[in-house]
């Protein structure tokens, strides 16, 4: 068994592999990783003046199920691709950057996806562009006007802000159970919504409370309703050059209440089986939904506002009966596939169950503002 100092001495050469990629490129990284980590004998690791020593790679690898011979020439190897790294300081600058290299640039916000993509070379850019030091996509304002969201805003960094909470609702939902707490502290919104996943947490939300994509290009900017940015699976509005800058949240009216729910098999950390956002707004008396925002994920090919659920909830009473109404529409609508996760009858299933109990949640939360 590996002792302390070699496990945190692998963790340290992950830590090398992935910055160098970062912040110089692929070679560079691979060249590192390999040459502290592989020798004629087997492995050896120096940090330091200290060494330790392993007659296999898988060893210090943390395989130890099957031993195979290791050539760091190998396409089979731990590295990724050779790309190069920019880190533009201004819109300009990036926006320059991604019409000079006409397509072949990706934008890295999190990169809790991106990096996952290019090693699995799901994707292959020549050239990764890091956004995440540009102001504009950083600002985080809530005001009398509603919510400004940079693009590249962490997750974590939401859920510590008070006002999302208490005027966001929904968006704290979604945010605080994407990934565990080091995915948080990476993940972006922005990052989230231009994955174009069926099941992405945050989309849903942010359709329910009515967001609007801004977005910066060669040909200037422009803005795009959440509920019409992910056109398919994997796909999005933006044109090639353009990037996603921030997302704009109108003020949340009086008696105003949102929440966001997925099921999944897992307690956590596990991709949407079903995921439901709603945002209601309540009468005076606090027993009439004056008006309603629904949105569907995982049961398309993108998420989706659920205009006919909507419309079933306005100016119906906030009771129950509304709420089971309102699922049954829902189950009526849409046409869910069946995969890994779960079957289409389940997903009809529980698409209704969610809607009800979200529903339910959102007024809950808008009788007691």
């Amino acid at each position: 068994m590996l002792k302390t100092p070699a496990l945190n001495t692998l963790r340290a050469l992950k830590v090398l592999h992935l910055t160098a990629a970062l912040r110089q490129n692929a070679r560079k990284a691979r060249y590192l990783f390999h040459k502290l980590s592989v020798t004629t004998q087997g492995v050896a690791v120096t940090v330091g003046a200290k060494r330790w020593n392993s007659r296999h790679p898988a060893d210090i690898l943390g395989d130890n199920s099957e031993r195979r011979h290791f050539d760091p020439h190998s396409s089979r190897s731990p590295h990724m691709r050779d790309f190069e790294y920019q880190c533009p300081r201004s819109l300009a600058a990036a926006v320059a950057l991604f019409a000079e290299h006409n397509g072949s640039a990706r934008p890295l916000a999190g990169g809790t996806d991106l990096i996952d993509h290019i090693r699995a070379e799901r994707l292959t850019p020549d050239v990764v562009i890091d956004i995440k030091r540009i102001p504009e996509l950083n600002v985080l304002e809530c005001s009398d006007q509603g919510l400004r969201l940079g693009a590249a805003v962490c997750c974590r960094r939401i859920c510590a802000t008070e006002e999302i909470y208490r005027h966001y609702t929904a968006l704290h939902d979604s945010c605080s159970i994407i990934g565990g707490i080091q995915i948080q502290n990476r993940a972006s919104v922005g990052g989230n919504i231009c994955n174009a996943g069926p099941a992405a947490d945050s989309t849903p939300s942010l359709i329910a409370l009515d967001a609007v994509c801004v977005i910066a290009g060669p040909n200037g900017p422009r803005e795009v309703p959440a509920e019409s940015f992910c056109v398919s699976k994997g796909q999005t509005v933006l044109e090639r050059g353009e990037l996603l800058v921030e997302l704009r949240f109108p003020a949340r009216s009086p008696r105003s209440g949102s929440h966001y729910r997925r099921f999944i098999p897992r307690n956590e950390m596990d991709i949407a089986v079903v995921g439901v956002g709603a945002s209601v707004t309540l009468d005076e008396a606090g027993t009439t939904i004056l008006d309603a925002r629904i949105a569907l994920g995982a049961v398309a090919a993108a998420p989706f506002f659920a205009a006919p659920v909507s419309q079933a909830l306005i100016d119906q009473p906030a009771t129950d009966e509304t709420y089971a109404a309102a699922g049954e529409v829902a189950r009526q609508m849409i046409s869910p596939i069946t995969d890994m996760r779960g079957t289409r009858e389940f997903r009809l299933h529980v698409t209704g169950v969610l809607v009800e109990r979200v529903v339910r949640e959102a007024v809950a939360r808008a009788a007691a503002t």
